[in-house]
């Protein structure tokens, strides 16, 4: 019991810590996606809307990670960059296809319905859902430890 209240202390600190530097990662994410889609689709990243939250998918799963027990440093890197570049395979594929996200604003029905569709399901699946699979599917043992 005491090492799992310490997990979920070390839990909340650390997404706090993530979460004030969020900016931070919000630039560094949306650069190397913009920079990959201008390898890939080769056209000017200057022309994309440039709104990516998923700094935000990846705050809780990093949090998740780096607070597990129990897990080296070499493994827990691996389980970072695995789980980011994961992350990032959606985001660079939806901007590829489309061109960038959905505008945030009244604009939207200027997308297609399909576009709308996928960007639903991917904010909810990334938000909620794909962070604690990739958690769970990296580090089930020390998990099944932690809950014993």
């Amino acid at each position: 019991m005491k090492q799992l209240l310490l997990f979920l202390a070390k839990l909340l600190l650390i997404s706090l810590l993530l979460y004030v530097f969020k900016d931070v990662f919000m630039q560094g994410y949306e650069f190397v996606v913009l920079w990959l889609y201008s390898i890939f689709a080769h056209p000017s990243p200057a022309q994309l809307q440039t709104y990516y939250d998923s700094a935000f998918r990846v705050i809780p799963y990093a949090a998740l990670v780096l607070a597990t027990p129990r897990i080296n440093w070499r493994r827990r890197s691996t389980f970072m960059v695995a789980g980011i570049g994961i992350f990032m395979f959606f985001d660079l594929l939806s901007t590829i296809i489309w061109q960038g996200p959905p505008p945030r604003d009244s604009k939207i029905a200027s997308c297609s319905s399909s576009h709308v569709l996928y960007s639903l399901v991917w904010e909810t699946v990334g938000h909620w859902v794909l962070p604690i699979l990739l958690w769970l599917g990296m580090a089930y043992k020390e998990i099944t430890n932690l809950l014993r």
